[in-house]
């Protein structure tokens, strides 16, 4: 900050003055003392020394307040440049807040709950994808930008990006069991699921598709001795996997019983 330096160009008037004014009192106190004779009356002499006297007085009160002022000047810079520090400060943390509340600023906090949403999604599609790559090297799952939705990278088609309702039905169960896994993996810290039953209709299923299941839930079983339990009607499930739990109706009643086989 440039200071101003006007108070001390108000302050060199008056000592000017003060100094010629000094300088005459010391000549007629010189001439006094050396004898010389002086020729106006003794009356005006002293009148003029009280003047000079009374003047040099202003004089003196006056160079007191000019140094009074640069001295109040110099405070008023000094706290300035306190305030101008305060101020960056705080413009600052004002730039801070702008930028999270770009992020996540709204009166209704939607901004937040899709952040967050968005984030927790994140971390859900990579334990997914952690899963997936041990049930099958083909597909990844990858988050569209800005959205909770979903799209697959077909590694056998050179990574190309595919919606997933283009994937075959046998697909589609590979892929939601990798998200309920990595779902699973979310919780892990607190809680350990070491079964799953699964009911996904197989019946709708065609023959390629089924097989593709069941090598899934086979390879889930084995390698990461997860517990997995089918619920079908669908007779190529009931002839591979073993032990079963079935319940068996008699006659017409209500009555039915459990056989484990």
């Amino acid at each position: 900050m440039k200071r101003n330096s006007s108070p001390s160009k108000t302050e060199s008037a008056p000592k000017k003055r003060y100094l010629e004014l000094e300088a005459q009192a010391a000549r007629i106190n010189h001439e006094a003392a050396d004898g010389d004779p002086v020729e106006m009356d003794l009356n005006v002499l002293m009148a003029q020394r009280t003047q000079l006297n009374d003047e040099l007085n202003r004089q003196r009160e006056a160079v007191g307040e000019q140094r009074r002022r640069i001295q109040r000047h110099e405070e008023s810079l000094r706290e300035a440049e306190n305030y101008n520090k305060k101020i960056d400060k705080a413009r600052n943390n004002a730039e801070e807040w702008g930028r999270l509340h770009e992020l996540f600023g709204s009166a209704d906090g939607k901004r937040f709950r899709d952040l967050a949403q968005t984030l927790t999604f994140s971390f859900l599609v990579e334990h997914a994808n952690h899963h997936l790559r041990r049930l099958t090297s083909r597909y990844q799952l990858n988050v569209l930008k800005g959205t909770l939705a979903l799209e697959v990278i077909d590694h056998d088609m050179l990574d190309e990006h595919r919606f997933v309702h283009s994937l075959s039905g046998g697909e589609t169960f590979i892929v939601s069991l990798a998200l309920a896994l990595g779902l699973a993996s979310l919780s892990s810290s607190t809680l350990n699921i070491g079964s799953l039953f699964i009911d996904e209709g197989f019946g709708n299923l065609d023959e390629e598709s089924l097989d593709l299941v069941l090598t899934t839930l086979s390879a889930l079983e084995a390698g990461q001795g997860r517990k997995v339990g089918v619920v079908s009607h669908t007779e190529q499930i009931r002839t591979q996997i073993a032990p079963q739990i079935r319940v068996e109706r008699h006659g017409s009643g209500g009555s039915a019983q459990i056989r484990i086989l």
